[in-house]
């Protein structure tokens, strides 16, 4: 990263990447550069980045951070990833375009879930696998994203829930 900024900014050091890093993150409405994202991606989880983070969340509509925000597990948090997990997008290819990264809603929900597999999210991951969600549009990420967020729970009652999206999903092919 400090060689590519160096070669198209002129940047010589790392403290002036760092110092560029620091501007892009705190300046706001830089959602739509895509950098931003690889600067979030490898933030510490760390308690002075929340309320940024945060902000970018809510404020800046930059949907690609609710994963990143809920390795900090807050309460606040659990209503925006059933909202994301249960949202459809307007368009028919579904795309969300912030910072050069498209998903689905519903995928940065079950990311979310990946990194924050909370007892409460267990009854809308049940309702998309019961809606058949996951068939509609053949898509290998979505169906990806989804047992990666339910192999995130580690009990016998998950265990159970797993087994049975399984064979769900082997009857349905």
């Amino acid at each position: 990263n400090v060689s590519l900024l160096t070669d198209i900014f002129g940047f010589s050091s790392i403290e002036d990447s760092l110092t560029l890093d620091s501007t892009l993150l705190h300046t706001p409405n830089m959602g739509h550069i895509s950098h931003l994202k690889h600067i979030v991606d490898h933030l510490p989880i760390e308690e002075q980045y929340y309320n940024r983070l945060y902000e970018i969340y809510s404020t800046e509509g930059v949907s690609y951070i609710l994963p990143k925000l809920c390795l900090y597990r807050r309460e606040e948090l659990k209503n925006e990833v059933i909202k994301c997990l249960l949202e459809k997008d307007e368009n028919t290819n579904s795309d969300i375009c912030n910072g050069g990264v498209f998903k689905e809603k519903i995928n940065i929900g079950l990311e979310a879930v990946a990194v924050w597999p909370h007892p409460d999210f267990i009854p809308t991951l049940i309702k998309i696998r019961d809606s058949g969600t996951l068939n509609k549009d053949n898509s290998n990420h979505k169906v990806r994203t989804f047992y990666l967020a339910l192999m995130a729970y580690d009990d016998e009652q998950s265990y159970q829930k797993k087994k049975k999206t399984l064979k769900t999903s082997a009857e349905n092919q």
